[in-house]
């Protein structure tokens, strides 16, 4: 019975030993991983120094056993050596072939685009651009975790550009001197660098995208920083530092490397041929109607205009609003008291979480901006000018008539919300500078506030000629007393017309010290002076790839038949193959 179980357990032993070699292969394994680690990282301490000694050790173990193992049999030993020799060197090779790979692909970036629209290539444009870049520009991305989509796409713009663009994640909790600098006011904001130039990308995790990402590098690097004047002369906001000042708008957008300067036209007496922007910042006093010829003149020729206009305020430019189809209403905007009350507001500060669908708001989301004391602003459609709606109250605001007396909506008089409190508007270039004759411009006095709500004002009536109206006079007539070279000339001065725009919002403390600071507030004015002053001209003609729909549409009965031939019927038939193979072999 000893003699047995001596035995089986002699056998049980020699078994077992034909299993422990393959442990050794550790070893190397755990050797090349550490290398590896440590050549990629570029830093041996701990992680890769712990894997090198590992291996190192295992390996050790692995050479004494082979050399003390079968000591009493010298031939089987040295097939032993032999044979485990062998393998340490294949494994070895294996292990070092692969680390090597790993290595040249970690500093060499190769990327083979084999989707049928090259989604993940680069356009021909952008790649111009890149290749024109003679300074750095760098992408900052406010992010704690960061996101894939983003960085797979610098990754691409940085090896494409050999390094002239580069990017980098930062933490804004641990890094909140940088992110202070960079004005962060939400993780998940990216901006972009030129110089000293600093240009806000996206927010809140949006994707970045080629044509978002190009356009901004042609616009940021495009050299020529945008002259913006704020008017002076008719009490006017003024860059004088207070609760009413500007002085903190005025920092921010230099900051921004736009070119900043004041107005009055009584001195100068025109606006200056540099200006690429005038802002009408809240006029207490109407604008005489010279100076509001010159303005008319300078938004003719292709200038912006951003016009703030408080209640009770009259700027004086009907005429250009007339034909701009501009609608003013005296009645002041308050929200509900009782969200008012829910964040600490007054009913007469609006809180804004609505915007349109355009440039200047498109990236605000549901964020909030606040407006105290504004009035609406809405537009009629004119023929060639594109209208946007760009800021709307809540449903349960409303413009008050009575602001004397107590804050309460009255159904008679008082119009409902929502209300919009801002508009961009667009005059292409092949359009005419017509006022259509049914169009007068709602603009009362002050403290005259007109008692019908505007939506129900009557639609313009197109205008198809290209003269100046004389006043009083319908358009037919003046058609028929204008000579054929006169309307030749007309034609071709319309033709050379360039794109006009136009901002007007219905309040102006929003950008003021006290005010500029809240929320989205900064936002609104900068990217409406941004979008004023045409910084999206350049804009490449870069097309988004979208992947091309392949998907199949199968019946029930096709899907099941599939659900059941990959879950069912491939396996078994697997297993039967198996299990006859082996009864054979058996």
């Amino acid at each position: 019975m000893n003699i047995n179980n001596n035995i089986n357990n002699k056998f049980n032993m020699k078994k077992n030993r034909r299993f422990i070699p393959y442990l050794f292969l550790l070893g190397p394994i755990l050797l090349i991983m550490g290398i590896s680690a440590g050549i990629i990282a570029d830093n041996w301490l701990p992680i890769p120094l712990i894997l090198v000694t590992i291996g190192l050790f295992i390996i050790g173990l692995w050479l004494v056993y082979l050399t003390y193992n079968n000591r009493h049999n010298q031939m089987k030993f040295g097939r032993a050596t032999e044979a485990g020799t062998n393998a340490l060197i294949a494994t070895l090779s294996v292990l070092i072939i692969l680390g090597i790979i790993n290595f040249f692909a970690s500093r060499y970036y190769l990327k083979i685009d084999l989707t049928e629209n090259q989604q993940f290539t680069l356009s021909s444009e952008t790649i111009q651009v890149l290749e024109k870049l003679d300074k750095p520009v760098k992408v900052w991305l406010f992010e704690t975790e960061q996101n894939p989509v983003n960085k797979e796409i610098l990754e691409l713009y940085q090896t494409t550009s050999n390094n002239k663009l580069t990017y980098e994640f930062v933490d804004p909790q641990q890094r909140p001197d940088l992110a202070s600098k960079f004005a962060v006011k939400e993780q998940g904001e990216v901006y972009i660098q030129f110089e000293e130039k600093r240009e806000l990308l996206t927010r809140k995790f949006e994707p970045l995208t080629e044509p978002k990402l190009t356009n901004n590098i042609v616009n940021i690097t495009g050299g020529k920083s945008a002259k913006i004047y704020f008017l002076q002369g008719h009490g006017e906001l003024t860059f004088q530092a207070g609760q009413l000042g500007l002085s903190v708008a005025q920092q921010t957008l230099q900051d921004k490397t736009f070119q900043i300067d004041s107005l009055n036209l009584g001195e100068t007496l025109k606006i200056p041929d540099d200006a690429d922007v005038l802002v009408i910042a809240s006029a207490k006093k109407p604008i005489l109607e010279t100076e509001a010829q010159m303005i008319k003149n300078f938004v003719d020729r292709g200038g912006g205009l951003l016009v703030l206009i408080d209640p009770n305020t009259n700027p004086g430019l009907e005429q250009l609003f007339a034909e701009w189809g501009i609608l003013l209403d005296n009645r002041m905007v308050i929200d509900d008291p009782k969200v008012g009350r829910m964040v600490g507001l007054d009913p007469w500060v609006a809180w804004i979480t609505r915007y349109g669908d355009h440039p200047i708001t498109e990236s605000f989301g549901n964020g909030t901006s606040l407006y105290p004391f504004a009035r609406t602003v809405q537009s009629r459609q004119i023929p060639g000018i594109q209208e946007y709606p760009l800021i709307w109250t809540n449903d349960r605001s409303w413009a008050e008539l009575d602001i004397k007396g107590e804050v309460k909506f009255d159904a008679k008089r008082d119009r409902p919300g929502p209300l919009s409190l801002g508009v961009a508007l667009v005059r292409s270039p092949d359009i005419t500078r017509n006022i259509p004759a049914d169009l007068t411009p709602i603009l009362p006095s002050a403290g005259q506030p007109p008692d019908q709500p505007l939506s129900v004002l009557p639609s313009p009536v197109a205008s198809s000629t290209n003269q100046e109206l004389i006043p009083g006079q319908p358009p037919e007539v003046a058609t028929e007393n204008m000579t054929a070279s006169q309307a030749k000339e007309t034609e071709t001065n319309s033709n050379q017309i360039p794109e006009a725009r136009l901002v007007v919002l219905g309040n102006s403390q929003f950008a003021t010290d006290g005010w500029f600071q809240q929320q989205l507030n900064g936002d609104v004015l900068i990217n409406s002076i941004k979008w004023l002053s045409k910084f999206d001209a350049t804009s490449l003609p870069i097309q988004p790839r979208l992947a091309t729909n392949r998907r199949l549409t199968m019946t029930l009965f096709q899907a099941r038949l599939v659900a059941w031939s990959a879950l069912v019927i491939l396996p078994l038939i697997g297993f039967t193959t198996a299990g006859i193979l082996w009864w054979k072999r058996r």
